[in-house]
């Protein structure tokens, strides 16, 4: 579960840091930046961001889909122990 965890993080904050980030948006303070950006720069921009985001969204899917069946094969085991030692504890007290 630790190692789903581990892997969904990095790619948690990959996806906020992407949509957080814009570089169509001119920086005031630089004299090159004063004209707006290219048309094909912001489609450029735009699809990879999207493409990166279906992808780290895929990598968080997986990591989910991991952490779930990590935890529930957890649970069948569980049940399974506790019943061999609920069995074993009524026949050996009982």
């Amino acid at each position: 579960m630790a190692i789903c965890i581990a892997w969904a993080y990095p790619w948690f904050l990959g996806l906020v840091a992407i949509w957080a980030y814009n570089s169509s948006e001119p920086d005031p303070t630089d004299d090159k930046t004063l004209h707006p950006p290219k048309f094909i720069d912001v489609v450029f921009e735009w699809s990879f961001k999207i493409l990166w985001s279906a992808g780290a969204c895929a990598a968080i899917g997986a990591a989910l889909y991991g952490f779930f069946f990590v935890l529930v094969s957890l649970a069948k085991i569980m049940q399974s122990f506790v019943t061999s030692v609920a069995t074993y504890m009524r026949l050996r007290l009982g």
